[in-house]
Formats: structure tokens, sequence, C-alpha cells
């Protein structure tokens, strides 16, 4: 999910104790545990795993006042586990397919050869309908240690922190839907493990 502030203070979301926890590992997250964000920064935007305190809170709780209230408003988001640069080889690991809405697949067909964020942010949005992609430059995660540097990190990939233990690195590819759409679907592509996905993965609230 991305929560989006339209003001100018920055909002705290406090019911939103932890990203996933062990007991609930599903999806691209699995196995991950980390102290969620929850401080939107005026006139910005944070992406958050669709965990159950994110879609309780979005349900019922603070997310929901402050967007009935018109503070916040949010995307469905969804943002894989693997950072640059990506080898990509032709015919074997460069198609990524995306489902929008139940409206049918989006191929996308990453250059061969050992690619940056960019170059897979611009091969998608070059033809992509109903979502965009970005480089995302704040994603939480702290017990999947692959592809990992512990601590802080703050360089040209971005920002964050890692949180309880050895902790994140920003740059990882994020999906963004469109105002209005309500489901982003990952489908059988043959890039979906290079870019850190899994065929199935969807996105919850938004």
């Amino acid at each position: 999910m991305r929560i989006i502030n339209n003001t100018v203070e920055s909002v705290a979301i406090n019911d939103l104790h932890r990203g996933i926890s062990t007991s609930e590992s599903d999806g691209i997250y699995e196995g991950w545990t980390a102290k969620s964000q929850s401080v939107v920064p005026g006139n910005s935007y944070i992406d958050l795993m669709d965990t159950e305190d994110v879609m309780l809170s979005y349900e019922m709780g603070n997310l929901k006042t402050y967007i009935a209230n018109g503070v916040l408003e949010t995307l469905h988001s969804i943002t894989g586990r693997k950072i640059e640069p990506f080898k990509v080889i032709s015919g074997t690991n460069d198609t990524f397919i995306v489902e929008i809405d139940g409206s049918g697949d989006q191929t996308f067909t990453l250059p061969s050869g050992e690619i940056t964020i960019d170059q897979v942010v611009s091969t998608i949005n070059s033809s992509c309908s109903g979502f965009v992609a970005e480089k995302s430059m704040m994603f939480f995660r702290s017990s999947n240690q692959d592809d990992v540097l512990p601590g802080e990190v703050d360089g040209e990939l971005g920002n964050g922190m890692g949180q309880r233990t050895e902790g994140i690195v920003a740059g990882f590819l994020t999906l963004v839907g469109d105002s209005g759409i309500q489901k982003i679907e990952i489908k059988d592509g043959t890039a979906n493990s290079l870019l850190g996905f899994n065929e199935g993965d969807f996105t919850k609230v938004g």
C-alpha cells in the first residue's frame, strides 16, 4: 500500500506496530520481520507491506479515520525484494508480466545484460497501463538477509534503517496503481525471481 499525506504536517499512524511476523509469512515477504514505518511526512508518502496491521488500520483503525477526514489517501502498491544490478539473459529471465484489475496480462521484456533499476522502470513505464513503476527510495526489511546491507543506508539508492536486527537497503522495484485501481497481480513472467516477486503475489488494500 502507498499512503499519501496531503497536508504539510507529518502524520503518525499509531496502530501500525510491526511489519509482517513469522506467523503471517505469506507471499514475497515470507520470513520477513520489520518494524513498520508509521509516520508519513508532510506532502509525501510511504510504501508499506500489506500486513494484517495495515489492513486492520485501513478497515477500522487510525488509517481509516485519516482517510475519511481527507488527511491521507492510499493507492495499491507492491514492492519486489531484489535490488540492482539485474543480470538479464534474453529468452531466459527477461519477461515481467503484470495484471491490473483482471483486465489482461501486460508483458514487459527487459533489455539483456546487466541492467539498473532505472532501466527496468523505464522499460515498464514505456507501455504500462493502470499503474507506474518506480525505484523505491525507502522500504523496510530485516530478517531476510539476502542482498541486504547492515544498519542504516544513505546513498544513491535512497535511505532507510534497519529495525531491531540488521536491516534494509533501498532501491527495489515498486509498482503503484493509478487512483481507483483495486488490484495489482504478478503473473508468470520469467523475470519474477530476478526482480524479487512470486507468481500470484497481489495487492490487498489501497
